[in-house]
């Protein structure tokens, strides 16, 4: 899901984007630092909605840390 999410992005399609990127996260993809990273995902970067999806990614991200990383 999530790489179709990219390659929309890349496309420009902004709404398939979006819609799939957040779908993605909430089925337990939240590589945050890749999601914030990714060049395909540029074109909806600037949009709220795609900073609520980072958040909510990069909040999954440190709670999965914590449990494997308990000592960091």
């Amino acid at each position: 899901i999530y790489y179709t999410a990219a390659y929309y992005g890349l496309l420009g399609d902004k709404e398939r984007c979006l819609k799939l990127l957040e779908k993605a996260v909430k089925s337990g993809y939240f590589n945050y630092l890749n999601i914030e990273s990714n060049d395909y995902l540029d074109p909806i970067k600037s949009s709220p909605k795609f900073q609520q999806i980072l958040d909510m990614a990069k909040s999954k991200h440190m709670a999965f840390r914590k449990i494997v990383f308990p000592e960091n």
